[in-house]
């Protein structure tokens, strides 16, 4: 089985953590923290396996480990946001559960009406919620998006994990399944026929009680337009804890990661002109391919985006207040070598008129404080 050592590494890391103390999901525990930051790397196989008391679940060996997902987690009082690849998904954060809000890509922005609860803390094995809930997007600014719902979560399965050498035992499945019927009225022209399109997701995943993280999880993705199936995507993938262990602090919640953001553009001739990013990103990597100098202007709706490209990339570019509120985002499928110029207009004025700018290429970014 290839990647017997990613494989092994996770188990062994897994094993030596205390969980005595605990047997089910909690904030403490299994919550988010803000700094983290997360790895996923997609399996070879899909996994999803049975539900009920002791399950026997096997672990998926692994593909390439240099093809990961990489998390970022922002969290400012109870507004968390989760930054991955070119998706950002806002939620409020409490001890009491987890609530979705909105999200963003870089062609559409979502904001809910109503929050819809995805986790409540704690959860056990056998407990369960169901909610429902209703959004309104923009889409290119061409489509406008009303989008209704409904959502469940329920702890199904407790059982072992086991990748034929080692197990792992007391691990929680829990499924969480929405159903999203989206209505597209296209702006510039009323008289034509609004597309109707559902998309039905299940996304099953395993904690292990203790870890800060989850150990894999499974998602089934059905997109119907207009009744009929337009795409059916199902991926395994397994979160890196090996990596993660060595970044996510258990008991001081990352203080040296924040105070590493917090820091940015604090000392002289950093402020606005781009930073330096997390320490560790780039550690024995090649420099980040793009040098910013970005400025609030004195309106705090736009910031002006002023940088050098060394060579042709793909970037992506995410303003967050300091509440972690998305403020706006620009993306580029391509961006040729060379000096660049733009304006980024923010949906909203940030708080305390500081910005926090994060640059997204492939599998790499820096966040650059603008004030």
């Amino acid at each position: 089985m290839r990647n017997n050592t990613f494989l092994s590494i996770a188990i062994a890391s897994l094993l030596a953590i205390d969980v005595s103390a605990q047997t089910s999901i909690t904030s403490q525990y299994n919550g988010y923290r803000d700094g983290d930051r997360l790895y996923r790397i997609i399996a070879n196989d899909t996994i999803l396996g049975n539900r009920g008391e002791n399950c026997v679940w096997q672990l998926p060996s692994a593909a390439e480990e240099d093809n990961f997902i990489k998390q970022t987690i922002y969290l400012r009082n109870d507004s968390l946001t989760i930054v991955e690849d070119d998706l950002m998904l806002h939620y409020i954060a409490t001890d009491q559960g987890l609530s979705m809000r909105g999200f963003q890509t870089r062609d559409m922005y979502s904001v809910q009406d109503t929050l819809s609860l995805e986790l409540r803390y704690p959860f056990a094995y056998g407990d369960s919620i169901a909610d429902t809930f209703s959004r309104k997007s923009t889409y290119y600014n061409t489509f406008t998006v009303r989008e209704d719902g409904n959502c469940y979560t329920v702890c199904d399965g407790r059982g072992v994990l086991t990748d034929g050498d080692e197990t792992l035992k007391d691990v929680l499945r829990v499924h969480h399944h929405s159903t999203t019927i989206s209505e597209y009225n296209n702006v510039e022209n009323i008289n034509v026929v609004p597309e109707v399109s559902e998309v039905t997701e299940d996304k099953y995943v395993w904690y292990y009680p203790g870890c800060r993280y989850p150990i894999m999880d499974t998602r089934i993705i059905t997109s119907k337009s207009n009744g009929e199936v337009i795409a059916d995507t199902t991926f395994t993938s397994l979160y890196m804890p090996e990596v993660q262990l060595s970044e996510l602090s258990y008991d001081d919640a990352n203080s040296e990661l924040i105070a590493q953001r917090e820091a940015l553009g604090q000392s002289s001739g950093q402020d606005g002109n781009g930073g330096e990013g997390d320490e560790g990103d780039n550690e024995g990597e090649k420099p980040f391919p793009i040098t910013m100098s970005a400025t609030l202007q004195a309106n705090h709706t736009e910031i002006t985006l002023d940088y050098f490209v060394t060579a042709e990339t793909d970037a992506t570019f995410y303003a967050c207040d300091m509440a972690g509120r998305l403020l706006g985002c620009v993306a580029h499928l391509s961006l040729s070598e060379g000096e660049h110029h733009e304006t980024m207009v923010l949906k909203n004025r940030p708080i305390n008129s500081i910005v926090m700018l994060t640059m997204v290429v492939g599998n790499r970014q820096e966040v650059t404080k603008v004030r």
